[in-house]
């Protein structure tokens, strides 16, 4: 096992081995003579593939539970339009908006849970997970908010890659660039979103605070995020310019840099993950609802 390795849960476990196996080494009396004393098994391609099978039960399950909902909100919907089809009735289903989400939500939580518990996986794999999470990434600010994290913490995870020192400016000027852009067009998108949103269905909105889509009024980059930021332009200075400078020449701790950037995308992005699963079942919970409009009076019913 090399020590640079792709941003995931298996990239934590080997941390803790190695945290682990130093601190044996140094209490107990078997790991000073042996030298090769091992805290935590080896994971094989079995054990691997067993997690990642548990990993996506719960997007099964929920997929189950919309395709149950989705034939009884069909027929429920179709009784309703039936008994007032004498009468002028524009009926908006807004619970559509989130049904026809979850499939992509699904694809997000099945493409991250294939790259935390793949055997063993390349730091390139977050891709899978950043593609999709664009096609929500303006439907609401906490899918914006994801995209963000995930795609920052995936983006960096992948810098190591271009290791040339006439390399460093350039890496640092696309990541800011792209940060800044990104959160420019998605505050843009969304903002204009929920203007139009909260013009069609202005009741709707109003008593329920999150909105349709689960938004909320605060901004895309939270106290969180920016304590992430700082995070990883720490350990940018310390990869292009006190490593180089200070250990390098003297041959010391030379994984060191490669380690630090695993080990703290891989928190990030298991965060991330967890994050998508929460927003998966949120949008299978959230309960359909109907706006029904005749003439200029308006009434809305919750089924």
């Amino acid at each position: 096992v090399h020590d640079y390795w792709a941003a995931n849960v298996w990239a934590v476990y080997l941390f803790a081995d190695k945290v682990l196996t130093f601190l044996c080494r140094k209490i107990t009396p078997l790991g000073r003579f042996t030298g090769n004393f091992i805290p935590l098994p080896v994971i094989s391609p079995a054990v691997s593939t067993v997690c990642l099978l548990l990993g996506m039960i719960p997007a099964f399950y929920c997929a189950w539970n919309v395709a149950a909902n989705s034939t009884t909100l069909s027929l429920s919907k179709t009784t309703t339009v039936t008994k007032e089809k004498d009468d002028t009735v524009d009926e908006i289903f807004i619970g559509d908006e989130k049904q026809n989400t979850f499939f992509v939500r699904a694809v997000v939580y099945c493409s991250f849970a294939g790259f935390m518990f793949s055997y063993h996986c390349h730091e390139k794999a977050i891709m899978t997970s950043i593609i999709p999470l664009t096609l929500l990434s303006t439907t609401s600010r906490e899918d914006a908010s994801l995209f963000l994290r995930t795609s920052t913490l995936g983006h960096f995870g992948l810098l190591p890659l271009l290791f040339r020192p006439a390399e460093a400016m350039l890496k640092f000027f696309i990541c800011v660039a792209f940060l800044s852009l990104a959160v420019f067009l998605l505050e843009h998108c969304i903002a204009e979103g929920e203007e139009n949103k909260v013009a069609e269905v202005d009741t709707v909105t109003s008593k329920f605070p999150d909105g349709i889509c689960g938004s909320n009024m605060c901004g895309l980059l939270r106290s969180m995020d920016k304590a992430g930021l700082v995070v990883l332009c720490c350990l940018f200075a310390y990869m292009e310019i006190i490593h180089p400078l200070f250990m390098r020449p003297k041959n010391a701790m030379e994984f060191l840099p490669l380690l630090a950037t695993s080990v703290i995308c891989a928190i990030g992005l298991v965060g991330c993950w967890l994050r998508s699963l929460v927003l998966m079942i949120r949008c299978v919970q959230s309960p359909p609802l109907f706006v029904k409009e005749e003439g200029n009076t308006s009434k809305k019913k919750k089924e």
